[in-house]
């Protein structure tokens, strides 16, 4: 089941899981990403549930009528079920944005390749780290 995150639904496991998209994370650093995504004008984050524990997230900010994932996490044991494609899914069937973009690292772009996203290196940004803009257009 995806939900729309809300503060009920922040445990420890949605910091974990969050945790994993932001590069040495705080705890501090983690709950404030989290608290940007409630109720504030342009950000939203889905929460995709399994027997009442959170399994994966995805928060994102609307520009003009397209997206940008800012974070998108599964937890480890429940990876490579598909988990991560269905929160984009229910992001587009919600949101019907013309256009979905992000930046990502190397680990990533597969995952984005496979879900329809057109991927271009932009070099290194951070510590030797190369990065990549991952762009999809959606067709109405």
């Amino acid at each position: 089941m995806i939900k729309k995150l809300c503060a009920a639904l922040v445990d420890d496991d949605l910091l974990e899981i969050i945790a994993y998209a932001v590069y040495h994370p705080t705890r501090e650093q983690v709950q404030k990403i989290i608290s940007d995504y409630i109720g504030k004008e342009g950000k939203k984050a889905l929460v995709f549930r399994n027997e009442g524990l959170n399994i994966g997230c995805i928060a994102y900010s609307i520009i003009k009528g397209e997206i940008e994932i800012d974070y998108i996490g599964v937890k480890i044991d429940n990876r490579g079920i598909g988990i991560a494609k269905k929160l984009v899914d229910e992001m587009i069937r919600r949101e019907e944005p013309k256009r979905i973009y992000l930046e990502t690292d190397l680990d990533a772009v597969d995952f984005y390749r496979r879900i329809g996203f057109n991927i271009k290196s932009i070099g290194n940004k951070y510590e030797d780290t190369e990065r990549f803009l991952c762009d999809r257009n959606i067709c109405s």
